[in-house]
């Protein structure tokens, strides 16, 4: 009987492992290193994306269990179950501890360390997570991954429980491109038994620099028993700190080269226009030379004449009153001569009239004699 009941049991469980294995081979293209990074810490299953945000479910069968129970499938923290109990929040709202795993963020608000697990940017990217580095193509869709996160998490094993991880609601989400948390350290208590009155509130906004404040009203939440104790993290701090400032000056210098290879860019293009001009006017001053010859003979041309009429208006000037005198000399003798000449007329018709009155009477005293010396001529010859 029992060697039939442990047959049973191992067909039963051979068969389970198989479908496991065949479920996993559908579902890791979608849920495994290729949406997210999902690897367990003390107890707790994490879902990291590779813009910084990420995802819990604590793995306890009476957590999971109740939800199945009540016909609750929000059992991921993001999804909707209230972790309120198990959860330490910090002003800005967002998750600090999970039980006695601490979380840790950047200046950026993106998540940096979970329980002993290192997580790596670069660029806007995730780019290590422990042991496990990460690669994208150009357009930042992950290809590929080598090593492992760390000895309990070699490899990604399928659990039906992480289809429900999802990523925050815009409202909660805390990644943001400013740097505002640098100069925010929250306090984390260390974890003994659920919490009471705990709720996530949000006394600061994100994206707006804020200083943890010791008087917090939270303190008295977390610190609900006497074996409750400060977590000594400030070398965890220091280091998270240092990382973050290191990544923010490869930031800077990044987009300092990515300035200057633009503004290098443009400077060779505008040299390159400056040099095309260039040696368009190198072409040009043959032609406007030449005809800048052409304009400096034609002014030395024009010049000239300029000169002399200068010269004649101002000789025109000298002689216009000689000229007008003369002239006036002129018109007196010109009215002189007309005078004289009106007194040569005058005298002259004068004279003719005398003359033709003695003309006419000389001439008939000679007609007179000679028809008087006809008449005797003709008596004579009659005779």
């Amino acid at each position: 009987m029992k060697k039939l009941l442990f047959i049973f049991i191992s067909v039963f469980l051979g068969t389970s492992t198989s479908f496991a294995n065949s479920d996993t081979s559908k579902t890791t293209s979608s849920f495994g290193y290729n949406n997210s990074f999902i690897f367990t810490e003390n107890g707790v299953t994490f879902s990291v994306y590779p813009d910084g945000e990420f995802d819990f479910y604590i793995d306890n069968p009476q957590y999971f269990g109740a939800s199945i129970n009540t016909g609750n499938v929000s059992i991921t923290f993001n999804s909707g179950y209230r972790y309120d109990a198990y959860v330490q929040y910090d002003d800005y709202g967002a998750v600090i501890q999970v039980e006695n795993t601490p979380i840790y963020y950047d200046f950026y608000g993106r998540v940096t360390r979970i329980g002993m697990v290192d997580v790596l940017y670069r660029g806007n990217y995730v780019n290590r997570i422990g042991g496990l580095n990460i690669y994208y193509n150009g357009n930042g869709v992950y290809t590929h991954s080598s090593g492992y996160i760390n000895v309990y998490n070699r490899a990604y094993v399928y659990r039906p429980y992480h289809r429900y991880f999802v990523r925050p609601r815009p409202s909660y989400c805390m990644v943001y491109y400013q740097p505002y948390r640098r100069y925010y350290s929250p306090v984390r208590y260390t974890y003994y038994k659920p919490y009471k009155n705990n709720s996530r509130r949000s006394y600061a906004s994100v994206g707006r620099n804020y200083h943890y404040k010791e008087n917090n009203s939270r303190r008295n939440i977390y610190q609900n028993d006497r074996r409750v104790s400060k977590r000594s993290d400030a070398q965890v701090t220091r280091n998270v700190r240092s990382r973050s400032l290191a990544y923010e000056s490869n930031r800077s210098s990044a987009n300092r080269t990515t300035s200057n290879t633009r503004t290098s860019y443009s400077a060779t293009r505008n040299s390159n226009s400056n040099r095309a001009t260039t040696t368009s006017n190198r072409t040009t001053p043959t032609s406007t030379s030449r005809s800048s010859n052409a304009t400096r003979s034609s002014n030395s041309y024009t010049k000239s004449p300029s000169r002399s009429v200068k010269t004649s208006t101002k000789s025109t000037r000298s002689t216009t009153s000689p000229a007008t005198r003369t002239s006036t000399n002129n018109r007196s003798s010109s009215s002189n001569s007309r005078s004289s000449k009106n007194n040569n007329y005058s005298t002259s018709s004068r004279s003719s009239r005398s003359s033709n009155v003695k003309a006419t009477r000389a001439t008939p005293s000679r007609s007179t004699s000679a028809t008087r010396s006809s008449s005797s001529r003709s008596s004579s010859r009659n005779l």
